[in-house]
């Protein structure tokens, strides 16, 4: 072979070889491009599906406030009172700009780790750190009050709750929704696990604990508050609802709304909130229940069971 013949063979394997570099480029362009697409498209359809949820849930709510308005048995009781003034802790997050109304049992202890991120990002290697365990010399919520006495007075962080009492407020407002029965079994618990019921007044199962709780005696603990009268969902604007049984789509989509969602590893802390009891369950546990503490616990619950959704439950006890 000529030299001629030499070098014409290396200049046309060289433009095949380079041709063949620049099709893999295209090719491997077009699939990044594709599949960033898909990820953003499927991001979209997430939000969309969530936005519609929060839609309903938050339609749920108003409807059922404005059938307490126009009913004078329920009207004071569950839209006037609790709204009187300020009852119940809130949690602010100056970042993100949120507003948590706290019901025990229900979220709390995950989204005061979620807050905590948002507060002290780089205090610890948040992907690693337990859930069930403070990195803390005291645990996250003693420790997430610490840091919002520090950035919020008592004037600023009443001024943000009174906000709520308008349709347009500069903090996105949220409560979560538990259905009371479970959270009832959950404080149950809770309660007997760490020795919190009067001295001599230890229930001995689930059911006599709802039955004594609902009694005309004193209450075995001081803290079955429902989640209406701490949060006046009926006179405040909230912006979203979070339920225990979709606790971790909620929560990542109230973070993306307010451009905090890759800023927080969401790990929940309890994975017990979103069990849900049968029909049978239900009746079986209220069957030889009194009726006057049946009655007492319906009337004290009822906006819990309506304004998060759930009738059913309520319609099994009645």
């Amino acid at each position: 072979m000529d030299l001629n013949l030499h070098n014409i063979y290396h200049i046309h394997l060289y433009k095949y070889i380079r041709g063949l570099f620049f099709v893999g480029v295209a090719a491997t362009t077009i699939f990044v491009y594709t599949h960033q697409n898909e990820s953003e498209n499927n991001s979209r359809k997430r939000m969309s599906k969530q936005d519609s949820i929060q839609e309903k849930r938050l339609d749920t709510m108003l409807a059922v406030c404005e059938k307490y308005r126009h009913d004078q048995t329920y009207l004071t009781e569950y839209v006037e009172k609790p709204g009187e003034k300020l009852h119940g802790k809130f949690t602010l997050e100056p970042k993100g700009k949120l507003v948590m109304c706290n019901t025990m049992k229900q979220g709390t202890t995950t989204w005061a780790r979620i807050f905590l991120q948002l507060y002290l990002p780089r205090a610890v290697n948040w992907s690693k750190q337990s859930p069930k365990f403070s990195p803390f010399k005291v645990g996250y919520q003693v420790k997430l009050q610490q840091l919002q006495g520090k950035h919020f007075s008592k004037n600023q962080k009443n001024g943000i709750v009174k906000s709520l009492e308008e349709r347009d407020h500069e903090y996105l407002a949220f409560f979560v929704c538990r259905n009371p029965i479970e959270r009832l079994k959950s404080l149950y618990s809770y309660s007997l696990d760490l020795g919190r019921f009067k001295r001599g007044r230890t229930p001995k199962n689930f059911k006599d604990f709802i039955k004594q709780s609902f009694s005309d005696s004193s209450p075995l603990i001081h803290d079955i508050h429902p989640m209406y009268a701490l949060c006046a969902p009926c006179t405040r604007y909230y912006d979203a609802i979070i339920k225990m049984e979709t606790f971790d789509d909620d929560s990542r989509h109230i973070l993306s709304q307010v451009g905090q969602a890759d800023s927080v590893h969401l790990s929940h802390s309890n994975n017990h909130g979103s069990q849900t009891m049968t029909k049978e369950e239900i009746k079986s546990l209220f069957r030889g229940i009194p009726e006057p503490a049946i009655r007492k616990l319906v009337r004290t619950l009822r906006p819990d069971f309506e304004v998060c959704g759930y009738d059913q439950t309520l319609h099994w006890i009645e």
